[in-house]
């Protein structure tokens, strides 16, 4: 079949948080080049707060980001990875247990990513919820050093289950108080992308089962 003439050369700009190994970015654009030789791919890697200022201001054609339950209506989403986040530690006391409530870590050392960061935004809404100030004592922008900081015992971290799986030596404990979900998600302006380039990537993604 004939490779529609909108598809033959082009330009596709894409924002992209960190992490993006969790759905297999680097997979997907290599599918999409094989697909379609002639279109340029552009990246941009920036916090989900700035991408998706990127996105509303058409300085990208998509993103991947974190996705929230309550999104914007001018935006759309498919859901790629779902993780629950669970509270990652060196502490023995702690993993023993196998769950622990939020309000245990309120006086406990804290490190997390920066604000702005999708990660962020969640961890601070559910503690918020548990009436706890969120608060960060060591503050990384990168998730090897983030884990590197909680292995040598300076913190805990609220994360995603499927980051906390890079150390497996780190415990790994069940929010007792609730269960939260991190999502990261596709996202254009609603209702398809404008550019064909881009709607031709959008049609590539496979989403994620909704949760039972």
């Amino acid at each position: 079949m004939a490779r529609p003439l909108s598809l033959e050369r082009g330009a596709l700009t894409l924002g992209v948080m960190q992490s993006g190994w969790l759905f297999d970015l680097a997979g997907l654009l290599a599918r999409y080049r094989a697909t379609y030789p002639g279109i340029r791919l552009k990246l941009q890697h920036a916090s989900t707060t700035d991408l998706g200022r990127l996105l509303h201001d058409g300085a990208v054609d998509m993103t991947f980001a974190t996705a929230f339950d309550k999104s914007s209506p001018e935006v759309v989403s498919i859901p790629l990875v779902r993780s629950p986040l669970i509270v990652c530690t060196t502490d023995g006391s702690l993993g023993r247990q196998g769950t622990i409530a939020l309000a245990a870590l309120a006086e406990r050392e804290q490190v997390a990513f920066p604000a702005g960061w999708g990660i962020t935004m969640l961890v601070d809404s559910v503690l918020r919820s548990a009436g706890i100030e969120p608060r960060v004592d060591l503050e990384v922008n990168d998730t090897n050093t983030l884990l590197d900081l909680v292995e040598a015992g300076l913190g805990v971290a609220i994360i995603p289950e499927a980051i906390a799986r890079l150390r497996p030596n780190l415990h790994q404990i069940t929010i007792s108080d609730g269960g939260w979900n991190w999502t990261i998600g596709a996202q254009v302006l609603a209702p398809t992308p404008v550019n064909p380039a881009a709607r031709a990537l959008w049609a590539m993604l496979r989403p994620i089962e909704p949760s039972a």
